[in-house]
């Protein structure tokens, strides 16, 4: 993972459809704000239903990208069209892929590839990621289960607020149902790619008018703040920082640049809590988030000041996640989604955390070991697992979960090296 920018770094990524600038930009309202809400029924038209939605959203983002173009005064690319068409016309998934492959090498994200400037624009960071990664995951869940993830994030999100979709399944699906769905309002960002000047175009221009962002200034502030950290030895290097001639910086690795996405997303928190609820589906870790979060359905909740779990929030998370991983792991159709498995899983796994966060280690194993019973080779949960019994000095207890996961991988050379360590 590679961003770089004039002495600024900005991977960004905000999905939203609701309040926006023009009529293209923004969806209907008229979706109704409800409770906790049951688990959906499956439907037999499921299939077709996600086909309309996805229908409905690819066509919403092509003439977004049309109004983008001419807003910003940008050429758009006869390869953008295309995979645009391609989508609409509900090509073969293969015939997309390869298209959308082509540019992934010409974006400049990624460090196996090139950075064309034609390419790597506020278009490609917002309608052409959104409208693949939504096709991607329209093409390849289970349709029932599908539609069960999208709701369980979106029906209980209140008009206005802002969710933080951290994994392609929880940044893409819930934009391509908000929109299908005509849901409140809702602002869905991504807070992997805070970093990306041309993203923070994109959500600049999308809707900068209607909650507060950080400047490029702000932004040039934060990477200028991070790179002399490093420098001078207060913060530990986990990136390699480059500064050119002409003063262009770039950062290379994963740790580096979500540490830079979370500074960022604190910026964005601190602007908007006291107007707007902050909601989080969780990829990679962000350490400041965790005094602040609280289990929500299948997502978490960022509350405006740090909390204590109460009573309350454990049965009310506890039982719902009973009735939940009861509920999935009966259904055949979830048994045989490889991408359904990984993206509840991940959610256990992420809010797993929050207990382990506050020492509440036999919560925290519950919930760990829920995540495996939905996805029992993800490799988060069982290195959480295990992390969590060593910092209870269960070294037994996190040698067998670790052993276990080997003999479901074999091979996998961390599982290995952690069984040697712990030896």
């Amino acid at each position: 993972m590679t961003y770089s920018n004039q002495l600024a770094i900005g991977l960004t990524t905000v999905i939203f459809i609701g309040a926006a600038l023009s009529p293209v930009l923004k969806a209907e309202n008229g979706g109704e704000e409800t409770g906790q809400m049951p688990f959906v029924t499956p439907a037999q038209d499921s299939r077709a239903e996600v086909e309309t939605i996805m229908l409905r959203f690819a066509e919403y983002k092509i003439k977004q990208m049309d109004e983008l173009a001419a807003r910003l005064n940008i050429q758009i690319p006869d390869e953008f069209k295309r995979i645009g068409q391609s989508i609409l016309e509900n090509t073969s998934w293969d015939n997309v892929a390869d298209q959308y492959g082509k540019l992934r090498f010409r974006s400049g994200q990624y460090t196996d590839g090139k950075c064309d400037p034609t390419i790597s624009t506020a278009l490609w960071s917002g309608p052409i990621l959104e409208l693949y990664g939504a096709y991607e995951q329209a093409k390849n869940w289970e349709p029932d289960i599908l539609k069960l993830y999208a709701d369980l994030i979106l029906k209980d999100l209140p008009a206005g607020s802002i969710f933080m979709g951290g994994t392609d399944a929880g940044r893409f699906v819930p934009t391509m149902f908000r929109y299908g769905y005509g849901s409140p309002d809702v602002y869905i960002i991504t807070q992997n790619a805070l970093a990306d000047n041309n993203y923070e175009e994109y959500i600049r221009t999308i809707y900068g008018q209607t909650i507060k962002l950080p400047t490029p200034q702000d932004i040039n502030r934060v990477f200028q703040s991070y790179v002399e950290d490093i420098r001078a030895g207060r913060i530990p290097k986990n990136a390699n920082v480059t500064v050119d001639k002409e003063g262009k910086a770039s950062v290379q690795g994963v740790q580096g640049v979500m540490e830079i996405n979370g500074i960022i997303s604190k910026a964005i928190f601190d602007m908007n809590k006291a107007k707007h609820a902050f909601y989080v589906e969780e990829s990679y870790v962000i350490a400041w988030m965790y005094p602040y979060l609280v289990q929500h359905g299948i997502i978490m909740q960022l509350m405006p000041d740090k909390v204590t779990l109460t009573d309350e929030i454990i049965s009310n998370d506890t039982r719902y996640w009973e009735a939940l991983c009861q509920e999935l792991v009966s259904r055949a159709d979830f048994g045989k989604d490889v991408m359904a498995k990984k993206a509840f899983s991940k959610m256990r796994c992420a809010q797993a955390g929050i207990y382990a966060f506050h020492r509440r280690y036999d919560l925290a194993e519950a919930a760990f070991k829920q995540a495996l019973d939905l996805c029992s080779v993800s490799p988060e949960a069982n290195f959480r697992l295990a992390d969590c019994y060593l910092k209870q000095g269960k070294k037994k207890e996190a040698r067998e979960v670790m052993a276990h996961y080997l003999s479901l991988e074999p091979g996998n050379a961390k599982a290995e090296e952690f069984l040697k360590q712990t030896n």
